[in-house]
């Protein structure tokens, strides 16, 4: 069973973040390999899921009962991925503050 309004909107939706990826590079927010990354992503789920029914073959490989659950699963992936990096980075960040502050702290009590 297909549902064609669903395919329509996740596939509007990725061209609009395309856009508004496309949008953020051209406003210097980030680089033009993040918008390579970025761009690649909104793509291959709108592919994805305007052409899902060529991915049931992949998902029966691999035992998944429905396609909908291999997307799931991609999905959750995907997340703890971006999850991970954002942590690693917020963590990286965090400490460079404090590197910062206790440098700024130690130069006005000279």
């Amino acid at each position: 069973m297909e549902i064609i309004g669903v395919k329509i909107g996740v596939v509007v939706f990725c061209a609009f973040m395309a856009y508004f990826s496309f949008f953020a590079y051209r406003r210097r927010y980030f680089g033009p390999a993040a918008f390579v990354i970025w761009a690649l992503i909104f793509v291959a789920v709108a592919v994805a899921t305007a052409f899902s029914q060529s991915f049931i073959p992949f998902s029966e490989f691999l035992r998944f009962a429905r396609l909908y659950d291999l997307f799931v699963a991609i999905a959750i992936l995907f997340l703890l991925t971006i999850s991970f990096i954002n942590f690693v980075q917020n963590h990286t960040l965090k400490k460079k503050l404090e590197e910062m502050v206790q440098d700024e702290a130690l130069r006005k009590k000279e």
